[in-house]
């Protein structure tokens, strides 16, 4: 497969993961579950953000991943930079649990 039709692939994975994360937690903003929000946005709970800004960057995220991985797939291989963006987006996710006191 091309760069560019990986990159094409990245960023609709990212319009998909932003959807399904939409779908899952913030269409029950009010009463969302501390879990799923820290696996489908854990730079909300980092960052510490709400209102306005948690749904700005909860629409930017997946697309700002997009595109950390179509910059680091020039250098690296797709396997290598999966493999640093995974563990990288796993490391969120565990600090996130532990922030929300759910692990």
């Amino acid at each position: 497969m091309s760069i560019s039709s990986q990159r094409v692939v990245a960023f609709g994975v990212a319009i998909l993961l932003t959807a399904l994360g939409w779908q899952q937690v913030m269409i029950h903003y009010v009463g969302m579950s501390s879990l799923k929000l820290a696996i489908f946005f854990p730079f909300l709970v980092l960052l510490g953000v709400r209102d306005a800004a948690a749904i700005f960057l909860s629409f930017i995220q997946w697309p700002l991943l997009a595109t950390a991985f179509s910059y680091a797939r020039r250098r690296w291989s797709v396997v290598t930079v999966l493999g640093i963006l995974g563990a990288l987006y796993f490391l969120a996710v565990l600090a996130a649990l532990a922030i929300l006191h759910v692990i």
